[in-house]
This record gives structure tokens, C-alpha cells and sequence, in this order.
């Protein structure tokens, strides 16, 4: 059992509303690494009418995963939640071509690295049970001012 307390409510840690929030719930996190559980269990945004969900979204649900241990990080340091930005992903390879209907998968993100410029990457994982269901190397950034992003 993990030390530091768990969130359950993703919506404290993301800067998300429903039907966006992807992710279910917490399940561990620690320095340097968080796990998430989605449980495919309610109508998802992307569900398709057999209720199983396309490999690709698993990117996003690693994007939210990352996005959570920013907002836990945040949090802790007594700092507001903020928007952070998908760079991209590096051979993002699903072994599957959907998950199922209710199916429970773990999504696991490590951190490799993070600069003075916010830009971090994470290696990533979705997994059910044992079972490698996706993978890939996720770079993000987080800046300061996201308003400068849009800015013409």
C-alpha cells in the first residue's frame, strides 16, 4: 500500500471537465511515477457502439496520466492545476486494436526527464493484468504562461 494518500477524484488533479476526463482514478503514484486505472465502464466519449474504445485513445489516456502527476506535484507544492500541452509520443504501439467493454487497464507513466523549460518525458504504459497492451515514450510540456502558447 502506498505511503502518500491516493486521488480518486481525477478532476482535483486535471484541468478537465467530463466528457473529457478519461482516466477513472488514481491507484499509486510516488516520485517519479503515477498508475491510473479506466475502467471502460460508462459511455465513453469515444466508445464505439459495441462499447469497445479504439488503441489510440490510449495515448490520451497517458496524456491524462501525466497530466494527473503534474496536478498531485502541484498540489503538494500548495500551486494551482494547470494546463499542460501533448508534444508527442514516440512509437506509441498498442498490441491491441481496441480495449473492451469493461475491461479494467492500468496506465503506468514514469518520468525519463524534465527541463528548466517544463518540457518532460515519460515512459508509458497501459496493461491488464500482466499484459502489455500498449506502449510508448510521451513528451509534454508545461509552461508557465500557457496564454504566450496562443499568442499571435
Amino acid at each position: 500500500m502506498p505511503a502518500q494518500p491516493l486521488f480518486r477524484d481525477v478532476a482535483e488533479l486535471l484541468p478537465h471537465a467530463a466528457p473529457m476526463i478519461l482516466i477513472d482514478e488514481v491507484t499509486d503514484w510516488g516520485e517519479g511515477f503515477l498508475e491510473a486505472r479506466v475502467a471502460h465502464a460508462a459511455p465513453s466519449l469515444f466508445a464505439l457502439d459495441d462499447g469497445s474504445v479504439p488503441a489510440w485513445v490510449g495515448i490520451e489516456y497517458m496524456a491524462q496520466a501525466i497530466g494527473a502527476y503534474a496536478g498531485i506535484r502541484a498540489r503538494r507544492r500548495g500551486e494551482p492545476v494547470r494546463i499542460g500541452f501533448l508534444l508527442g509520443a514516440r512509437e506509441y504501439a498498442a498490441r491491441v486494436p481496441y480495449f473492451r467493454p469493461r475491461q479494467v487497464v492500468t496506465v503506468r507513466v514514469e518520468s525519463i526527464f524534465r527541463d528548466e523549460a517544463e518540457i518532460a518525458a515519460f515512459d508509458c504504459e497501459i496493461r491488464d493484468g500482466g499484459t502489455l497492451l500498449a506502449k510508448a515514450e510521451v513528451k509534454a510540456v508545461q509552461p508557465d504562461n500557457p496564454e504566450d502558447v496562443f499568442a499571435t
